[in-house]
Parts: structure tokens; sequence; C-alpha cells
């Protein structure tokens, strides 16, 4: 049985995942502040993608 919990791409891939949600809720709420936080979330995660685990 595969222990999901030691994959960081899984897990990192549903973090860009929630943060995408949060970008798009922020900015369809015209949300400034929420929409750039979800932004830089999501810019660390992808950069995290990035990384050779």
């Amino acid at each position: 049985m595969e222990n999901k919990a030691h994959d960081p791409y899984a897990w990192i891939d549903r973090q860009i995942q929630y943060w995408q949600q949060k970008s798009r809720e922020a900015s369809e709420a015209a949300d400034i502040e929420a929409f750039n936080h979800a932004e830089r979330e999501l810019a660390n995660y992808q950069a995290m993608r990035k990384i050779k685990y």
C-alpha cells in the first residue's frame, strides 16, 4: 500500500489546486488583498514543484 503522506509532489499539487481556487474566488469578489496573497502562495508552490525530491 502506497503512503501518499510521503509524496511531496502530490501534496504540492493539492496546495496548487487550493490556491488556484482561492485566487479565483478573490478575483470574483474583487478582493485585491486576498487575490495578492493567493497569487504569492501559488507562485511559491509552483516554484516548489520544480524542486527535485
